[in-house]
C-alpha cells in the first residue's frame, strides 16, 4: 500500500493539552473547539489514545488530520493518517510519503498489552476500543492506578522530528484563496446563502469562526447551536453535530455528536423538526442572505 506526499488541511482543528502527575495523566482534546476530557494511567497510553481518536477522524474524512499538542508546555504539531501513522508537518502544511512508516502502538487500557492504534479490539483481552482515553464525565476524573505498568518504550519518532509551533490564537481561521459559499435549501423553498464555514441552529453562537445561520423550528426541536458545516479544500461538505438535544441525521442515519462527517450535496439533513439540503460553491465572501 502506498501513501503519497500530500497537503494536510487546517480543518478540523484538533488541539490537545496533556498534563502529567504522579500515577495519572489527564488531557483535554478539543475538536473544533469542543472539549473532551481524557485520562490514562501512563503518558504512553494517553499519546496512543489521542492518536487512535485522530486516526478515526482521519478515516472518516478520508485524509490526514493535523493535531496541535501542548504537552506540559512543550508545543508541537503532528499529522495523523487513517492508518495510524504519525508524521511531522513540513513547510506549506505538507507531509512526506509514508509508505515506509508503521502505525503507532500503545498499551491496552485493560491488560496493558501493546496494540496498534487502529485496532477495534485488543487481541489479548478482547476489550473493545482498547486505547480509548476519552471520558464520559467532564471535567476529567482521576483514573485508578494500573495494576501493572509496562516498561516505558522509547519516545515515538514524531517527538524527535516534529518542531514546536507557536500557539495559535483561539478562534483564528485561515483562509487561502476565494472563500467558499454555502447554500442552504429549506423544505419551505427558502434559500439561505452565507460564507462557509457556518453554524446552524435556532439562534446559534458564532463559534470558532463559523457564520451563524438561524433555522426555522416551529416545535423548537432545533437546538440553539445545533451543527457546524464546513467545506474542505476539495469542496466536500462536512457536518458536525454540536451535541444537539435532538441530534442530526443524514438521509435517516444519525450522526455521532462532535464527529465531522462527509455528506453528499444531495443528502437531506435533518436537524430536529427542520430539514435542509446543502450546496457549496466557490466565490467571493458575501454577507448572509435569506430569501
Amino acid at each position: 500500500m502506498t501513501s503519497e506526499a500530500q497537503k494536510v488541511g487546517a480543518w478540523p482543528r484538533l488541539q490537545v493539552e496533556i498534563r502529567s502527575e504522579a500515577q495519572h495523566v489527564t488531557a483535554v482534546l478539543r475538536i473544533n473547539g469542543t472539549p473532551h476530557g481524557c485520562a490514562s494511567p501512563t503518558v504512553e497510553g494517553m499519546r496512543a489514545g489521542i492518536i487512535a481518536r485522530c486516526a478515526t477522524l482521519a478515516s472518516t474524512l478520508a485524509r490526514p488530520v493535523a493535531v496541535d499538542i501542548d504537552e506540559a508546555g512543550q508545543r508541537y504539531r503532528i499529522a495523523v493518517r487513517s492508518s495510524g501513522v504519525v508524521q511531522p508537518i513540513h513547510a506549506g502544511n505538507m507531509i512526506a510519503d509514508a509508505s515506509h512508516l508503521t502505525p503507532v502502538n500503545g498499551p491496552c487500557r485493560q491488560c496493558q498489552q501493546l496494540v496498534v492504534v487502529t485496532a477495534a479490539a485488543c487481541g489479548a483481552c478482547g476489550i473493545d476500543q482498547p486505547l480509548r482515553v476519552e471520558l464520559d464525565d467532564n471535567p476529567p476524573r482521576r483514573p485508578a492506578p494500573p495494576t501493572h505498568v509496562p516498561t516505558v518504550a522509547p519516545a515515538p519518532e514524531y517527538e524527535r522530528t516534529a518542531a514546536p509551533t507557536p500557539e495559535i490564537e483561539e478562534h483564528t481561521v485561515f483562509i487561502r484563496g476565494p472563500r467558499p459559499q454555502l447554500v442552504i435549501h429549506l423544505d419551505s423553498g427558502e434559500t439561505i446563502t452565507t460564507a462557509a464555514p457556518a453554524v446552524l441552529g435556532r439562534n446559534p453562537d458564532a463559534i470558532y469562526g463559523h457564520a451563524p445561520v438561524k433555522l426555522p423550528s416551529p416545535s423548537r426541536e432545533v437546538s440553539r447551536t445545533h451543527a457546524l458545516v464546513d467545506v474542505d479544500d476539495d469542496g466536500r461538505l462536512i457536518v458536525t453535530d454540536h451535541g444537539s438535544s435532538n441530534g442530526t441525521s443524514v438521509d435517516g442515519h444519525a450522526l455521532s455528536p462532535h464527529t465531522p462527517t462527509i455528506i453528499a450535496a444531495s443528502a437531506r439533513l435533518q436537524l430536529g423538526d427542520t430539514t435542509v439540503q446543502l450546496q457549496s460553491r466557490t466565490g467571493r465572501e458575501q454577507p448572509s442572505t435569506q430569501g
